[in-house]
């Protein structure tokens, strides 16, 4: 040990000697000589321990480029949004944890949400209170006036509306005379709170079993598509949540049509999103 400790410091002698006795232009030599074996070494520690050492395996790559792949670019805002949910889980917002009653107040409070009893559910288990959802166990279109009246009486800041899984039954499966319907609500909310942006949800998927025993249901995505239609022609914000229910069948109440309470979090974490609350 003490023979390494004098040969050490021997060799520093030395090389202090040599340096002290060197000219500028050896000097130059041998620093640059020194950063590039520093560089060399960085670069090859980089090359084979971080590299070799990252936590994305094939799969996850081909997931993030299939997700990436299926973005609609049609606006950059819908590209926006879309990044923004994929940030908040591997699969879109399904990862989103339940907040306090607070958050989601303090989110909404300047909002109201309109729509049928699986709209309810919000104030059901407690998320948000009645102040902001307006809505009716089985309501449809046909005969909703009266909430879209109290609604624009709030002059809300953001407004959003879901309807379409009772009328999907009361039209028959037709979608036409639905849209029909829903423009003129709409229209004179409009009228009423004319500052009030207006955000369109979808209406969720129904299980197949629910589909089975009410055929009317099999058309919710001919209906979608005519709300998305109905958002570009009025300027209004479509926001579609199917891919909750399609990636996560558990959440489905027995029905089939209302769905658990770990829905409502993902739900609402949409509508945060796409309204930028």
């Amino acid at each position: 040990m003490n023979s390494l400790k004098a040969v050490a410091i021997s060799t520093f002698k030395s090389f202090l000697d040599f340096w002290k006795g060197s000219g500028r232009e050896v000097r130059i030599r041998i620093i640059a000589s020194a950063a590039s074996i520093v560089f060399a070494a960085f670069f090859l520690f980089n090359l084979f321990c971080f590299n070799f050492d990252a936590a994305y395996s094939d799969k996850t790559i081909n997931k993030n480029r299939a997700a990436v792949d299926d973005f609609d670019y049609s606006t950059v805002k819908k590209v926006e949004n879309r990044i923004k949910k994929l940030e908040a889980g591997d699969t879109g917002s399904l990862n989103v944890k339940t907040k306090s009653k607070v958050y989601y107040l303090k989110k909404f409070r300047d909002c109201v949400i309109l729509g049928d009893s699986i709209t309810e559910g919000l104030t059901v288990y407690g998320f948000l209170p009645d102040d902001i959802v307006l809505c009716s166990i089985g309501a449809s279109l046909n005969g909703s006036g009266d909430l879209f009246k109290k609604a624009s009486k709030l002059l809300p800041e953001k407004a959003f509306f879901t309807f379409g899984m009772n009328d999907m039954i009361s039209y028959r499966g037709k979608a036409k005379p639905f849209i029909k319907e829903y423009r003129k609500h709409l229209n004179s909310f409009r009228k009423k709170s004319p500052d009030t942006e207006i955000y369109i949800n979808s209406i969720s998927i129904p299980s197949k079993e629910a589909q089975k025993n009410q055929p009317s249901l099999k058309h919710y995505k001919e209906y979608n598509k005519a709300l998305e239609r109905l958002c570009e022609d009025e300027g209004y914000t479509f926001i579609d949540n199917t891919y909750i229910l399609r990636k996560r069948k558990s959440l489905y109440a027995p029905d089939g049509i209302h769905v658990n309470i770990p829905y409502y979090p993902l739900w609402m974490n949409d509508m945060i999103i796409e309204a930028d609350l």
